[in-house]
């Protein structure tokens, strides 16, 4: 009856609805089937999302016959929705653009959260583009094409397979040679998507379905030296200048200008003597200022030479004359040259000659009654320097020529990194030409686009949350039970339940979500579960219902994870088809203690799409299980350390949902009108490097765009009824919401302010305490905008000792962002409490990466990533070898993100105790359970860290010292309930039986019997003694032991419940009924 399984869990689950049966990607090495995501940021069309099908079955077609049918899509799931972006593989833009984006060269981007590349509107019937792109984010193929000037830089690669020594087996998805086209019939050669626009033809991958191997792989490459560079000293400008062109004079007041009066602009990248590329664009602007005359001028941008950004600096200008049959007559300079000076690269003054073509001549610029069309020819070399420009130049050929596939794989070739990624692959000594039989298979799609998010919130009401919030204080408040066995009923010296943080957490998110059009629904379950409502819009109408079910909770018997689990699969499905998000929140402050497997159970839930996060709070949890569980469904984990940071948790998971995004992170503050009290008075404050302030301000930085501002504080305090903070939000230009304002929801757990369409700029959140004694609260903030996106990821999300793991982050604002023009930043908070900084840089293939290694603490490690993207920012280039622009024509306003993770590491040393009492239940960790094993109850948490060593459902902090059985052994270290003895023999059976008929009578007539309810809360004690008295054998203990928890319980959780004032005739008779049937067995077994 006691025994825990390994999912050890006491929950409190939100499930938000959809229909998928992947989370991020995955591959199964058993058969190589894959299974992704791929989201539309933007509204599709019907023919949209049918070209897309269309292109992702050619896709499915394309990586079978490049892994010689050895992986295969599965199934491929489309949504829309903001809350699916981290968990797609692609990314679908209705804009133009080029595809592209970062990847690692391990394959691990498919299933990390954030990760994806870019596709655009011009890539939906572009089935080769896929495969291309797919080449980098699952294989970690590096590319195999052409570019010299890599992204416009001074560093190139160079191609897989050089013309002449291409063919359908020799060639590389990563180099582009080919396209899908038409073979055959009257379209023979042209592009297609589909068998149909081919007639009399079939549409192919032509010299594009194959990967490198080792045979064929990057034959010519770098020859070891690298060139040095050399600064231009030499333009020349040639062609024609129309004698039709208007006659005007040149305006050099800015660029605007500048185009406005010229007929011709050349911008020439310049190289000076560092080798910089480019270390300034000289713009030559060509002005007809008379009939036979042409005046050209130099101008470079100010910053190139120390000014603005975007100012024009005129450098030279020159007058140019021309004959009357075009030729060149003369210039006004003999020997045309201007200087650049004072450059900002810190590199030498540019000297450079111009050559206008030789007078007399039509070897240069000439005059005509053709258009205007000039071109120029210039020198320099500009300086590589990359690490490995000795390895990409080849000196004979004077190119680069290595790919850039073997420069981040190691030389490897693509089946060499496909093995290497995917160890249940083979690697063929050639490909074969054409794809096998079994490629012909059709992609499984989930429709996920259309949609509402249904939210349903699975609530675990077991015995344990009704124990004390703070492990150190065994009274719960106003519960009308002595908790702590001290004789004394609901003393001051107590703390509020963890149902009260559970029931505020819950209240916090319907808050929080009640305008965000989400569908609600609201199971409850211990041993049992009902569907107290079925999933339905949530709104300002029925939002105070379902807090009012929320705040009926009542805690009381065992914890069925699984069974809830398995019983939401009902409702889930019932809702499917009008649904696109299932997600799950899963709170635990313990473990699973009755029920099916709940790992399984987790397992059916992630078969019909459920991403489950899981939040473990207090000390006695099964974190591995949890973090393996959340990071297998696509979820993570949020840990609360305290149940009293549940309501800023949930807060949280409400302002990361959907397009809302965190501009504070959580953050703990105690704030107090005599501050030097409060510290003095909690010394442990000191110990954590909590400073304790008069107010608290937090700066919260709001960009261009933003829909809505939402600042939330939530109340720590062990007695929240002691608890009160004013909060006040200033906008940039002064204006003020705080108290009165309509902006301000008040609850008595947490406060905040929601401000729709908020200026630009930094707000200030500021808070005060509005009652005497210390103030303890978790502020945070966040925006509703869904351009902006920063995401993060750890892997691998269990860490054992001595082993290295690597966090992720992607920024993007709406597409992703320049590497080089934002900053991504990282802390990392370890179980003990102790904060390090995390550095991210940029990996080879462009993904900000950051070692995690050296963590020797056991527990979960939190790591908080911050995203800036200041003025100036610019979206990613695509990759050259597609059409579109270079950069999507996205413009970026200036913002900053965060997103948390968390990771856990084990195998090492457990985390250092503030004091000589780990787990906070008042025993010395000297003392507790001494001489017992250091694991009473097996779960692999040791005693002096267990707030119920022996798994009795009693708190160490109540039980720990007593011996009420009187066997010699402290309660708090003995496994099962302890048999009380009764001295007196004054109990029977009969009376017992009594008690709870004339309880069940009052409580459905709605009357109070103030000596007959002091009697039913001796009623768990007396049966104990009854039991005792008897001195049962063996068997029959074993017998009674069956059944007496579930007895205990009943009849405590009527207690809680009239001692709350919420007990009634329904309930009396469910919780007694079964308590009747249950005493009358234990006095059968004993009469036997």
């Amino acid at each position: 009856m006691f025994t825990r399984s390994r999912f050890r869990i006491a929950a409190f689950l939100l499930c938000i609805a959809s229909k998928t049966l992947a989370g991020d990607g995955s591959v199964d090495p058993s058969n190589g089937d894959l299974d992704f995501s791929v989201h539309f940021n933007f509204p599709p069309s019907a023919a949209q999302i049918d070209d897309t099908k269309a292109a992702i079955e050619q896709l499915a077609l394309g990586i079978c016959d490049a892994t010689d049918g050895q992986m295969r899509v599965r199934q491929v799931r489309l949504t829309q929705a903001q809350e699916d972006l981290d968990r797609a593989a692609l990314w679908i833009h209705a804009i133009n653009g080029r595809a592209g984006g970062s990847f690692t060269t391990d394959g691990s981007d498919l299933t990390t959260l954030g990760r994806h590349l870019n596709m655009y509107d011009v890539d939906l019937r572009r089935a080769d583009v896929w495969l291309h792109e797919w080449g980098h984010h699952a294989f970690g193929l590096g590319e195999q094409y052409d570019e010299q000037r890599r992204f416009g830089g001074s560093c190139g690669i160079g191609p897989g397979f050089d013309a002449g020594s291409i063919d359908e087996r020799n060639h590389s998805i990563m180099q582009q040679s080919g396209r899908i086209q038409c073979v055959g019939g009257g379209n023979d050669g042209a592009a297609c998507l589909r068998g149909a626009d081919c007639p009399s033809g079939s549409c192919q991958f032509v010299l594009m379905s194959e990967l490198s191997v080792a045979a064929n792989h990057d034959p010519l490459q770098g020859s070891g030296t690298c060139p040095m560079g050399a600064p231009i000293t030499s333009i020349a400008l040639d062609g024609n200048l129309s004698t039709a062109d208007t006659v005007q004079l040149f305006d050099g007041t800015s660029f605007a200008t500048a185009e406005a009066t010229s007929t011709f602009r050349r911008d020439v990248e310049a190289i000076d003597d560092i080798g910089n590329l480019p270390a300034a664009v000289i713009s030559l602007f060509g002005t007809r200022t008379d009939m036979a005359e042409w005046q050209i001028t130099a101008a470079v941008d100010g910053a190139a030479i120390g000014g603005s950004q975007g100012v024009i600096s005129v450098v030279e200008s020159w007058t140019l004359q021309f004959n009357a049959d075009g030729s060149l007559a003369s210039v006004s300079e003999a020997s045309p040259s201007m200087n650049v000076t004072g450059l900002t690269t810190g590199a030498g003054d540019l000297t450079v000659a111009l050559d206008f073509g030789t007078i007399g001549g039509t070897d240069g610029l000439t005059t005509g009654v053709g258009i205007t069309s000039v071109s120029d020819t210039h020198d320099g070399t500009s300086q590589c320097n990359a690490a490995d420009c000795a390895q990409r130049w080849n000196a004979g050929t004077g190119r680069f020529e290595t790919t850039q596939q073997t420069l981040v794989n190691g030389g490897l070739s693509g089946w060499d990194t496909l093995v290497r990624n995917y160890p249940f692959t083979t690697a063929p000594a050639l490909p074969a030409e054409a794809p096998p039989a079994t490629c012909f298979r059709a992609v499984s799609f989930v429709d996920d686009v259309v949609g509402s998010d249904q939210i349903m919130m699975i609530v675990d009401r077991s015995g344990s949350m009704s124990w004390s919030s703070n492990s150190g204080q065994a009274e719960v408040c106003l519960n009308g039970l002595d908790d702590d066995n001290d004789g004394t009923v609901d003393e001051g010296d107590c703390a509020d339940s963890r149902i009260e943080f559970v029931r505020a957490a819950g209240r916090a998110f319907v808050d929080l979500q009640t305008s965000q059009g989400i569908d609600l629904g609201l199971l409850e379950f211990n041993e049992g579960n009902t569907l107290l409502r079925p999933i339905d819009t949530l709104n300002a109408g029925n939002a105070q219902d379902y807090k009012d079910a929320i705040d009926a909770l009542s805690p009381g018997g065992d914890t069925a994870i699984g069974d809830a689990f398995d019983a939401s699969t009902g409702e889930f499905t019932r809702v499917a088809e009008v649904g696109r998000v299932r997600t799950a929140y899963l709170l635990t402050d313990g473990f699973n203690t009755a029920g099916g497997d709940p790992v399984a159970a987790a397992e059916r839930l992630d078969d019909i799409g459920v991403r489950i996060h899981a939040i473990p709070a207090g000390n006695d949890v099964d974190r591995e299980e949890l973090t393996d569980i959340a990071s297998g469904t696509g979820g993570q984990v949020y840990e609360a350390r305290n149940v009293n940071a549940l309501t800023g948790i949930f807060a949280e998971l409400a302002g990361s949902y959907g397009g809302y995004a965190l501009a504070l992170p959580r953050t703990d503050f105690v704030i107090a009108r005599d501050p030097d009290r409060v510290q003095e008075t909690n010394p442990e404050l000191a110990e954590q490097g909590i400073k304790v302030t008069e107010n608290r301000s937090f700066r919260i930085p709001v960009e261009k765009g933003a829909k809505a501002l939402t600042a939330f504080v939530s109340g720590r305090n062990v007695r929240m009824r002691e608890w009160g903070v004013n909060i006040r939000l200033t906008a940039p230009d002064g204006t003020t919401f705080g108290p009165g304002s309509p902006e301000l929801t008040v609850d008595s757990h947490y406060i905040y302010i929601e401000v729709v369409a908020p200026e630009p700029g930094d707000w200030t959140l500021s808070a005060f305490p509005a009652r005497p004694g210390g103030q303890f609260a978790t502020a945070l903030a966040f925006i509703e905008n869904p351009r902006p996106a920063l995401f993060t990821d750890v892997r691998p999300r269990i860490l054992p000792v001595g082993t290295r793991g690597t966090a992720s982050a992607d920024i993007s604002y709406y597409v992703d962002l320049d590497r080089g023009d934002v900053q991504i930043g990282g802390l990392l908070k370890g179980p003990d409490g102790a904060t390090s900084i995390v550095s991210f840089a940029p990996g080879v293939g462009g993904v900000f990466q950051a070692d995690l290694s050296g963590l020797f603490l056991n527990g979960l490690y939190e790591l908080t990533v911050t995203g800036d993207a200041p003025a100036g920012t610019r979206v990613m280039p695509g990759e050259p070898i597609f059409s579109g622009p270079e950069r999507a024509a996205v413009r970026v306003e200036p913002f900053r993100r965060f997103a948390t993770m968390s990771f856990l590491v084990v195998d090492g040393e457990d985390p250092p105790c503030n004091g000589r009492d780990c787990d906070g239940d008042g025993i010395p960790d000297e003392l507790e359970c001494r001489g017992f094993d250091e694991d009473v109850d097996g779960d692999g948490i040791p005693n002096f860290r267990d707030e119920d060593s022996d798994n009795d459902g009693i708190p160490d902090a109540v039980e720990g010292g007593q011996d009420r059985d009187q066997d010699g052994r402290d309660d708090a270290c003995v496994p099962g309930p302890k048999l009380i003895p009764d001295p007196q023999g004054e109990l029977d059976f009969p009376r017992v039986l009594d008690t709870v008929e004339k309880i069940t009578v009052l409580l459905c007539r709605g009357q109070t019997d103030a000596t007959l309810f002091a009697a039913f809360a001796t009623l768990p004690d007396d049966m104990q003694r009854l039991i005792t008295r008897a001195r049962p054998d063996a068997d029959q203990e074993a017998a009674i032991r069956d059944i007496l928890p579930d007895l205990l319980e009943r009849l405590k959780t009527l207690q809680v419940l009239i001692g709350d004032g919420r007990a009634e005739c329904r309930i009396a008779e469910e919780l007694l009924g079964p308590a009747r049937e249950e005493i009358e067995r234990i006095r059968e077994i004993l009469a036997g």
